[in-house]
């Protein structure tokens, strides 16, 4: 199982604080690959060693690690884009769902800070 699912399928059993974590690891796994400890639980309104004890639920020892298996995840997942275009889309709609998602992920990072 992959990390997003496990995260995804443990959501009923975290506590508040680990909630949190995960709504901006769901929503934003993207960044959290370039985030520290300290940016991802400012993001979270959490303490650092909470995203250390979010990681050991899921059986992983620190945020680098948790890192990798995410990174490893999103090689594996098709992107938004590639989600979102069609086959008969021409590069101008691909090029517009590209700028739509960078925008949204600009307002999102800028929101959360």
């Amino acid at each position: 199982m992959t990390i997003l699912n496990q995260v995804k399928f443990n959501l009923s059993i975290l506590s508040k604080a680990e909630s949190r974590i995960t709504d901006i690891v769901l929503n934003n796994p993207e960044f959290i690959i370039n985030m520290t400890t300290a940016e991802l639980a400012r993001m979270a309104k959490v303490s650092d060693p909470m995203i250390s004890r979010f990681c050991k639920t899921f059986g992983i020892q620190s945020l680098p690690e948790f890192k990798v298996k995410l990174a490893q995840n999103l090689v594996n997942t098709p992107s938004f884009i590639s989600e979102a275009v069609s086959p008969g889309d021409n590069s101008s709609t691909y090029n517009a769902l590209t700028l739509i998602m960078k925008l949204w992920n600009i307002s999102a990072l800028t929101l959360t800070r």
